[in-house]
């Protein structure tokens, strides 16, 4: 019988995320459209799947692996289909551009008791909305959200990046299904001590696109806690900025004191400054004129962008403040200039 656990290079005690991480990490190198493809591989690794991810065939195929019979497993309980078509589908489902991109599909049905193959996680990133289709069911159906915070820098949010976050949730037991009892012996099962339900680390990765400001809610479907017989729970991801930076942040807007000397004050302004993505800009007041400290200087669309789905990228503004610091001695002949100056 073929150790589909050792195909995948998992444990068998893996939960159903990393399956799916597994059969697509080796897909991508064994299909057979692929430089490097294997037919036959890429079948074994495609009939390890299909059993492993699938909460029915899964119990069936643990149960004859512990009680060892000889049967031949592939011919007779997982048989291969003669052509490609089910592998094909199974790495379009993976691989495909739409797949990578989707959002999950509003019109769930509740979990059964045996828990569905959950689909990869995309990078979801609009905001949650307050009217969903869950409103069809009753509340008592739905598991409640877990709610997770990111930390992410200013460099992060002006230029976007991906991160990812690491939480823990409850998955449906792949031993009892759900059940609390184990389904040969009808004893308290001792995956979950009776629980229904095991507690499993999980990883999501999350895109922050430019603009996304403190407080920014990213909402995932599904990929909350899992109960029998109810819908799986979400997962509300909150960003948080850490400022690391001169800048202070004032909603898209940002605001910076800059020190200037007696000089600079009474001639005009010309330096560089480090602006928060690396690159050096240039800040002047006209020359000649004197610098006014009571107010800032602004540069229009020179601050944060400001987050939008679909329109192009705007941006806020930069606030710069002057503070103008003053000698703390001066010879008689500057003191004299200065007076004659004014003057």
């Amino acid at each position: 019988m073929n150790d589909f656990y050792n195909i995948l290079g998992i444990s068998n005690q893996a939960d159903i995320a990393e399956i799916t991480t597994a059969y697509r990490k080796l897909a991508k190198m064994y299909h057979p459209d692929k430089t490097h493809g294997h037919s036959d591989k890429f079948k074994e690794i495609s009939q390890a799947y299909s059993v492993l991810h699938d909460p029915q065939k899964r119990h069936a195929y643990d149960q004859q692996r512990r009680t060892d019979h000889d049967h031949d497993y592939q011919e007779h309980t997982f048989k291969v289909p003669s052509n490609n078509t089910i592998f094909n589908n199974l790495f379009a489902h993976f691989f495909t551009e739409e797949s990578a991109t989707a959002s999950f599909d509003s019109n769930r049905k509740p979990t059964p008791s045996s828990p569905p193959s959950p689909p990869s996680p995309p990078l979801n990133t609009s905001p949650p909305s307050d009217h969903s289709d869950r409103s069809s069911h009753s509340d008592h159906s739905t598991v409640p959200t877990i709610i997770e915070k990111v930390v992410v820098n200013i460099q992060d949010v002006y230029n976007g990046c991906i991160t990812s976050v690491k939480y823990n949730r409850n998955l449906i037991c792949h031993i009892c299904y759900g059940k609390g009892l184990t389904p040969s012996s009808q004893q308290q099962c001792q995956q979950c001590h009776g629980h229904k339900v095991i507690s499993s680390p999980n990883t999501v990765e999350i895109q922050i696109k430019p603009g996304m400001n403190e407080q920014f809610k990213i909402h995932f479907e599904n990929l909350g806690h899992e109960e029998p017989d109810k819908i799986a729970g979400d997962l509300m991801v909150e960003l948080s900025i850490h400022n690391n930076s001169r800048f202070e942040i004032i909603g898209s807007n940002l605001k910076i004191h800059e020190n200037i000397t007696l000089k600079e004050a009474l001639n005009g302004v010309s330096r560089e400054l480090r602006f928060i993505d690396g690159n050096m800009i240039r800040i002047m007041t006209p020359k000649g004129q004197v610098v006014n400290t009571q107010q800032p200087v602004i540069y229009r669309g020179s601050g944060l962008p400001i987050y939008s789905e679909n329109d192009p990228i705007v941006y806020g503004d930069l606030y710069i403040q002057y503070n103008i610091v003053l000698p703390t001695k001066l010879s008689n002949k500057i003191k004299k200039q200065i007076t004659d100056l004014i003057e």
